[in-house]
This record gives C-alpha cells, structure tokens and sequence, in this order.
C-alpha cells in the first residue's frame, strides 16, 4: 500500500460499472445568487457613498430603481420605507434615523421596516445588517416593479 493508499476491494461492496458512472466527477455546488441592495436616500452623494461601501463589501448595489432585482433595501429616512415597500414587497428593508429621534425609528418599524439604525453608523454594522438580512430571505432575490 502505497502512501497508505489500499488498493484492496472491499468485502461485500459491489464493483462499480462504468454505467453508473463511477468515474464521473461530483456535481458542482450551485453558485449563490448575488446579494443586491437598493440604496433609497435623498442625498444622492450619500446614497452613492453607501452604495460604494457595499459595492467594496462584495454586494451589488445600486441607487437605480429601475433595476429590475433587489434582496435588501436600504432607506435613509423612515417615510421612505412605504415608498420601498411598495415595490420591494418580499425585500428586507433596513432604515436609517437619526440618533436624537428614536422616535422616527419606531415610525421606520411601524411603517414596515425590518431593521431601524441610527446615524451615524460604524459600515460594518450595515454590512452585518444586509449579511443577515440576506440569510433570513427566504428567496434568493426578489423582483421588483419600478
């Protein structure tokens, strides 16, 4: 046996035959769908900066609302939650409120937000956040009517 490698048959262990594919390779795991984030916020610089920081993140994220996927959406303001929610039915939708306003993140939740965060955050707490949020979908991605 070399390299500790047995080149014995088996007691009771039926010989595989070419017709069943013995010598075929294993499938190749299905590749995961990318995770996309829409990014809704009034100032669009801010909106892009967002977008940027997820982009470098490893997600696809756009500020464009006429692409036609998202899996999360992320809003700057809580009124805009109904506004997402209205064409991002089965997204995660993730809102940001400013830290002297807890009540507009109880506003976001209301309105239907998944996820309210106060501003300013740490990047890494959203990126958390959209990890999450795209593990608790129960889709991949979503369509959504622009």
């Amino acid at each position: 046996a070399a390299l500790g490698i047995r080149s014995e048959k088996r007691k009771g262990a039926p010989a595989p035959s070419e017709a069943e594919g013995a010598l075929r390779p294993p499938p190749l795991p299905e590749r995961p769908r990318p995770v996309v984030v829409r990014v809704i916020e009034r100032d669009l610089s801010l909106a892009r900066l967002i977008a940027y920081c997820l982009g470098k993140e490893g997600f696809r994220a756009t500020t464009d609302a006429s692409e036609g996927t998202a899996t999360v959406v992320v809003v700057g303001e809580p009124e805009a939650v109904e506004a997402a929610r209205g064409y991002a039915t089965e997204a995660v939708i993730i809102a940001f409120y400013a830290e002297r306003a807890p009540e507009a993140g109880v506003r976001a939740l209301e309105l239907g937000a998944d996820v309210a965060l106060t501003r300013p955050l740490e990047p890494e707490i959203l990126f958390a956040h959209v990890r999450a949020a795209a593990r608790r979908s129960s889709k991949p991605c979503f369509s959504v009517d622009a």
